[in-house]
């Protein structure tokens, strides 16, 4: 299975905004537990189990870390990140989530600098 960067851009939205993930009618189910397991091995999330003492059943929770709300803050911008996405295809030739996310770094300084100087 192949790592879809807008998927794990669609996750940390949906977890970010809604704390939820996105719909599984939306997402066959592998792929959704793929991209879950492979963000949180990536340090994006925290994803796991609560058993429900009450309900006596496990309920999934999940939890952006810190790298996972830095890299989604510079990933939010919809325009940032469809030029991130064009920038590091062009140049590198292919989506590397390091590679694209210090492209996403580099476009919010330029605007916070070009804020400052107006």
């Amino acid at each position: 299975m192949k790592r879809d960067m807008d998927l794990v851009r669609n996750i940390l939205l949906s977890i970010a905004d809604k704390n939820q993930t996105p719909s599984q009618d939306e997402i066959e189910n592998d792929e959704l537990q793929y991209h879950l397991w492979i963000m949180q091995e990536a340090g994006l999330i925290n994803y796991f189990s609560r058993f429900d003492t009450e309900g006596g059943s496990a309920k999934n929770s999940l939890e952006l870390t810190w790298q996972g709300n830095e890299f989604l803050e510079a990933a939010r911008n919809e325009s940032n990140w469809k030029k991130a996405k064009e920038v590091t295809l062009k140049k590198a030739g292919s989506i590397s989530f390091e590679v694209i996310k210090t492209v996403l770094v580099e476009l919010a300084k330029n605007a916070a600098l070009r804020g400052i100087s107006s």
